[in-house]
């Protein structure tokens, strides 16, 4: 069968592969960063309702949900614009937005940046509380009963509020500049879901199981969990390397950061 097959968009000659063995391990380590979402997955769980019955359902369902988009924009994505797709896809789509398809572009990209906003609180709650209870400022559930119960707690004094304000604008400032002054960004978002997120969505968790109840398993459980730390660690290692390698090129090669 042939490794690829080639069809024209807007009269340009787009080129289609079925696998590229050379980008796998980067694209594995993103697509690890678009699933890895496991260190927020503890406070979620803690500050549901009933965690017992509702954790499971609601975890398996946003998955679905979540690999169901993924799914549809990457095949038809990908079929539509091949080897010229850009990197975010929405770079494809007309710009113009006096045309009815530039301004779905400019409403879809309005919609993801609204995600991404929505999506930031959650992601930093984990920082922020870790943080925030080693200087001793979180000033909740005291004397309450602890739990997850958000309409139980105690905001605590004017210095710990004062204090979660600074803090919480302090580290909002540090992402910002983050996200602006480092270069090649693309790349080091790449190298961090190559390193990190490959231990987090891959290796810790059966880790962790083993620890936890790794005499309970059975040799088909403990089995498909080393697969699973397996293919984690190949595709982390040489997604980290491929990651370093196109980081310290586009610095050899004094490539404008972007």
């Amino acid at each position: 069968a042939p490794s690829n097959f080639n069809s024209t968009h807007f009269g340009r000659s787009v080129s289609h592969s079925y696998f590229n063995i050379n980008e796998f391990p980067t694209s594995f380590a993103a697509i690890t960063l678009s699933f890895g979402g496991h260190a927020v997955f503890p406070s979620i769980e803690k500050h549901m309702e009933d965690p017992n019955r509702n954790f499971n359902k609601t975890f398996n369902f946003a998955y679905l949900v979540l690999l169901g988009v993924y799914l549809l924009a990457a095949i038809f994505g990908y079929l539509t614009f091949g080897d010229i797709t850009y990197s975010p896809i929405l770079c494809n789509f007309p710009r113009n937005t006096s045309t009815i398809l530039g301004a779905i572009t400019a409403t879809t990209k309005l919609m993801i940046a609204f995600h991404v906003m929505s999506a930031y609180p959650i992601l930093m709650n984990v920082v922020c509380t870790e943080l925030e209870q080693t200087l001793g400022i979180e000033g909740t559930n005291r004397g309450n009963g602890g739990g997850g119960d958000l309409t139980n707690q105690n905001v605590g004094t004017f210095k710990e509020r004062s204090g979660r304000f600074f803090l919480r604008i302090s580290l909002v400032a540090f992402t910002c500049f983050v996200a602006v002054m480092v270069p090649y960004f693309p790349d080091v978002m790449s190298l961090v879901g190559a390193m990190c997120l490959t231990m987090i969505v891959f290796v810790l968790p059966v880790a962790f199981s083993f620890k936890l109840r790794g005499d309970k398993m059975s040799i088909l459980e403990k089995v498909w969990g080393l697969c699973i730390v397996c293919c984690g660690c190949i595709g982390g290692i040489i997604g980290t390397i491929q990651a370093f390698q196109s980081i310290a090129s586009k610095l050899l090669a004094g490539a404008p950061p972007g």
